[in-house]
Order: C-alpha cells, then sequence, then structure tokens
C-alpha cells in the first residue's frame, strides 16, 4: 500500500481477479494465487471467500452540471437525480432509517426527566427574554436620535440587512446627518 507489506484485502483481490481474461476475447478467465507457508490459512480464506468492499455513490448534483442540463430542452434535473446510483442507495437505506426512527422515539418516550415543568418554564422564559432583546434593538436602537451620536468614524458595527441577513463586522469611515 505505500507505507508497508500487508496481505491483499478480500475487496481488492476480487477487483484483481475479476479482471482476468481479455475483454471481450475470452469467455471466462483464469486466477492462479500463489500461496506459500507465510500466509495463515484463515488469511487465505478471508481473502477468496470474504466480501467486496462496499460501494458508496460520490453523486453530487452541483451548480456546472445542473447548468450544462439545462442548456439541452428536455434536461430534467429531478429525473437525473430519481435515476441515480446514489438515489438508488438513499432508497435502499430508506426502512433502515425509519426503524432507527422509531427505536429512538421509543427511547425518547421513555427517557424521564426530573422537574420537566421547571425547564420548560425555564425554556419559555429564555426564549421571552430573546424577544424583548429583539424588540428592543427594534425600537430603541434603531432610531435615528439614538443612534445618530454613536456612528463617529472609525467605529465597529455589526451589519444586518432589514430582512435579518448577518453581513459580518464593518468599520465606519464617514457620516454625515
Amino acid at each position: 500500500d505505500g507505507e508497508a507489506f500487508r496481505w491483499v484485502s478480500s475487496g481488492e483481490y476480487i477487483q484483481m481477479s475479476g479482471r482476468a481474461g481479455r475483454r471481450g476475447l475470452d469467455d471466462k478467465g483464469i486466477v492462479i494465487l500463489m500461496v506459500d507457508e507465510k500466509m495463515e490459512p484463515d488469511v487465505a480464506k478471508n481473502m477468496v471467500k470474504g466480501e467486496s468492499d462496499p460501494l458508496n455513490s460520490s453523486f453530487h448534483l452541483g451548480y456546472n452540471m445542473l447548468l450544462n442540463l439545462l442548456r439541452f430542452e428536455g434536461g430534467d434535473p429531478e429525473y437525473l437525480i430519481r435515476r441515480s446510483f446514489f438515489q438508488f442507495q438513499q432508497d435502499k437505506q430508506r426502512p433502515v432509517f425509519k426503524e432507527k426512527i422509531v427505536e429512538l422515539e421509543a427511547e425518547r418516550a421513555e427517557l424521564i426527566i426530573e422537574d420537566e415543568p421547571l425547564i420548560a418554564e425555564y425554556h419559555q422564559l429564555v426564549s421571552q427574554h430573546a424577544q424583548l432583546q429583539e424588540s428592543l434593538r427594534q425600537e430603541l436602537v434603531r432610531r435615528p436620535k439614538v443612534i445618530v451620536p454613536f456612528l463617529q468614524p472609525g467605529r465597529l458595527l455589526r451589519c444586518l440587512d432589514p430582512t435579518g441577513n448577518d453581513w459580518g463586522w464593518g468599520v465606519l469611515t464617514t457620516f454625515r446627518k
């Protein structure tokens, strides 16, 4: 493997032996496995009779693929996703995920939380506090009468747009009333 000597894994052996024969010319290929005394019987058995490596899709529908697909008339990204190996694997895993959800919901139902009413009340108070802070910011801080005295060049400001997007920190360079 580039770092140390090791025995070939069962997945690697299946990959190599699957290439025996000449493509298009031979109906079958022959694999000769030369084993010496150094190899333990369990290692040889695992290599020959072991399972192949799992094959996981790395499909990712990116912007470039999407734009190239939309260039052609009749290109349907949803069809491409539905017919992908990745979606096949996800659909195959769905029953396992549903079973896991049922198990976790049953586990959650069995949980006993001490002082649950107090914790619920605390959560409600924290939520009210956050709402009050936001309403104060809306009512007081954004009023020109309150904010103008603080708008001095060099002031560090948090930049938010009216929709709530956070643009990060900025430095005020100039300000005119």
